[in-house]
Order: structure tokens, then C-alpha cells, then sequence
């Protein structure tokens, strides 16, 4: 019990914690709300009937358009092409909105002056990394109304080479780190506008597919999946980040003198992985014991996660293309 316990916020003095963990709560507490958000999302979104049939169809509907039954629309290779594509666009772009600072810490923070990196300088950018979605979203619906949405989809595509600088931009950093900072901002902020263009496009390409009257019905399902890829981007960076954090401290580690290490963390390297999963033995740690001009690993920590992400866009493109080829063509030929 601590002193004063009756009080709010009037110590900072010690109290009852579990040391040793090297876990915040942080990362379980974001995956049990994402599966609370994916579950009852996805259990209403299913609840959901399509409309009474019309009384008449008219004559030169699509075939699509007559599907007499929400789930026979949802089977249907259209249906599965934009439910791939949204999810695709979220696996990509999810992460790098909610994980922006993470990333940009661990890429930078070693390189760069502190200032760079402090908290108020990280909160600004986390704030243009949403103020970039929300422009997205704006700029491209009414492109989609003037130029069609094959080329409000092209423009789309633009996300591929904007997530695969990530990767590039980060390996120079160490010549020019606050070049490299720069540029990563730029490009951070270029994928969750694109994002935002995709979100914005899924209805009109619903409609487009299904017709007018299957929007409400079909529209919420295919959305749901972001909940999916959410869950599932956040599952597989969090453990591709585990691991290339402990396979950069193995590296390191090997560098280091046996004897240093005993002395410095009061075991020996067969221990190595215990103590960086508990945070004890970290890049930085490491670094401050390693010899003088060993090279940094921070900013290739996330090299593979990126190229990961540059497949999914393209994978996000594909999926939506095909839904367009796919689709119905209706009297009126698209723009």
C-alpha cells in the first residue's frame, strides 16, 4: 500500500510493481480491445439482411445487380476481389498510422538529436500522419467523380513506391540522418493518403459492382474486414520486430568481449535472450559496450517488415484492378 493511498497523485514515491516482465500491458491491453472492436463489428455487420427485392428490375441492370441474395453477391469473385483489396490496403497502411512514432523512434533515435525525436516533435508528426489520411479521403473522392474510378485507383497505386522507400530512405540514413528524417516523414504521410482514397472508394465501387441498392447491405460486410487486417497487421510486425530486435542484439553481442558483457549485465551471453526480451540488454546497451565503430543496427530493424508491406500495396492494387475488370459494364461506359 502506498503512503498517502487516499490521495490522488501525490507521490511519485515507490510502490508494488512486477519487475522482470519487460511489458507495459501496453501491447496486450491494444490486442484485447482489437479483438473486442473485430468481434462486435463483424457480428453486426453479419446481422445485416439485404433489402426487399424491387418490384420490377429494370431492363438493363446487371446481372449482379439481380442477385436475388446477399450472401450469392457476396460469393460472387467481385465480392471477394474488394474484400481482399480493403483488407490489403489495411494490412499496409494500418500499421504505419498507428505504429508511426514506434517506427520512427526505432529507425532514428540513435542517429539523429535528441530534439528530433523528443515526444513534442513525435506528437506533431503522429498529428500530420492523420491530417495526411483525412486529406486523402478528401482529394480523392471527388477525383473519383471527375475522372471515374479507374483513375482514382491509379492514383491509388501510388502507395507501392511511397512504402517502398521506407526501406531504402532508412539504410542512408546513417550518411545524412537528418536528410533521411526528413524523407521519412514525407513518404509516412504519402501511404495513409492513399489509404484514405481507398477507404473513400470502396462505396462507389460497391455500387459500381453490385448496383445502387446493394450498397447498404454489401458495403458494411466488405468494410469490416479492416478490423481483420488490423488485427493481423498489428500481430505480425509486433513479432517481426521481436525478432529483428533480438537478432540485431545477437549480432551486436558477438562483437562484444565475453568479459565486458559478464561485467556490464551480470551474466553471461547464453543468457542473451532472456535478457532482451525482459529490455535489460538492448541496441543501445549494447552499443555503449561494443568497440568503437561498430555499426548501428537501428535503422534496418524494420527493413523486412517494410518490403512486407510494399507486397501487400501491390497486393492491395491487384485485388482492387481485378474487381474492376471483373465488374459489371453497365450502358454507360465509365470515364
Amino acid at each position: 500500500r502506498r503512503p498517502n493511498s487516499n490521495r490522488v497523485f501525490t507521490s511519485h514515491r515507490a510502490g508494488l510493481y512486477l519487475l522482470g516482465t519487460g511489458s507495459t500491458g501496453v501491447v496486450e491491453t491494444a490486442l484485447a480491445l482489437g479483438l473486442a472492436q473485430a468481434a462486435v463489428t463483424g457480428v453486426f455487420s453479419f446481422a445485416l439482411g439485404p433489402p426487399p427485392p424491387p418490384v420490377s428490375a429494370a431492363a438493363d441492370a446487371s446481372s449482379l445487380e439481380k442477385k436475388s441474395g446477399l450472401a450469392e453477391a457476396m460469393a460472387t469473385p467481385q465480392g471477394a476481389a474488394l474484400s481482399a483489396g480493403i483488407f490489403f490496403a489495411g494490412f499496409t497502411s494500418l500499421p504505419l498510422m498507428l505504429n508511426s512514432r514506434m517506427l520512427l523512434q526505432d529507425c532514428f533515435s540513435p542517429l539523429v538529436a535528441p530534439e528530433l525525436v523528443a515526444p513534442a516533435a513525435v506528437a506533431s508528426f503522429v498529428g500530420y500522419v492523420s491530417l495526411a489520411n483525412s486529406a486523402g479521403r478528401v482529394a480523392i473522392g471527388p477525383l473519383s467523380d471527375a475522372a471515374g474510378l479507374r483513375a482514382a485507383y491509379a492514383l491509388c497505386a501510388l502507395q507501392i513506391p511511397a512504402v517502398l522507400s521506407l526501406p531504402a530512405i532508412a539504410g542512408n540514413a546513417p550518411a545524412d540522418p537528418e536528410k533521411a528524417l526528413a524523407l521519412w516523414k514525407v513518404a509516412t504521410c504519402a501511404v495513409p493518403a492513399f489509404y484514405g482514397g481507398y477507404v473513400v472508394l470502396l462505396a462507389p465501387a460497391v455500387a459500381r459492382t453490385f448496383g445502387s441498392r446493394r450498397v447498404g447491405s454489401v458495403f458494411p460486410r466488405i468494410f469490416a474486414v479492416l478490423n481483420l487486417s488490423n488485427l493481423a497487421s498489428s500481430t505480425v510486425i509486433g513479432r517481426q520486430r521481436e525478432a529483428a530486435m533480438e537478432a540485431a542484439a545477437t549480432d551486436l553481442a558477438g562483437f562484444v568481449d565475453d568479459a565486458v558483457f559478464l561485467e556490464h549485465f551480470g551474466t553471461a551471453k547464453t543468457d542473451l535472450a532472456r535478457l532482451v526480451a525482459v529490455k535489460t540488454c538492448t541496441i543501445p546497451s549494447l552499443l555503449a559496450i561494443a568497440p568503437a565503430g561498430t555499426p548501428d543496427p537501428s535503422p534496418l530493424i524494420h527493413h523486412d517488415t517494410l518490403h512486407l508491406l510494399g507486397w501487400t500495396s501491390a497486393l492491395a492494387v491487384a485485388c482492387h484492378a481485378g474487381a474492376l475488370w471483373l465488374g459489371p459494364r453497365p450502358t454507360a461506359a465509365p470515364r
